[in-house]
């Protein structure tokens, strides 16, 4: 059930991370993405890269509930650790686009 409730929490997160992450490239410039597999998908347009984003949450979704089922604390700590690392890549994406860093 936990797990559940973080994967949902989690996926919001990942498409808030796109949603500023294109606000972002718009005001910004395609050189402020530093992974480069995002940037090979966001040269193509943003269909494609909602696209990458879609696939890669639905890899981590079946590697979670594949993990999840041998054991089900490790998925919540795996779940915890993610949810924690993309908030605070999305406040601080958002501090950026708001001029505050």
């Amino acid at each position: 059930m936990i797990n559940t409730i973080l994967l949902v929490i989690l996926g919001i997160l990942w498409f808030v991370d796109e949603v500023l992450t294109l606000i972002d490239l718009k005001k910004f410039g395609l050189n402020r993405e530093e992974n480069p597999i995002a940037k090979y998908f966001v040269k193509r347009g943003k269909y494609a890269f909602t696209l990458f984003k879609v696939v890669t949450f639905s890899v981590f979704m079946g590697l979670i509930l594949f993990i999840e089922s041998l054991d089900a604390a490790v998925a919540t700590v795996i779940l915890l650790f993610v949810g924690v690392v993309y908030l605070v890549v999305d406040i601080r994406n958002f501090e950026i686009m708001e001029g505050n860093l």
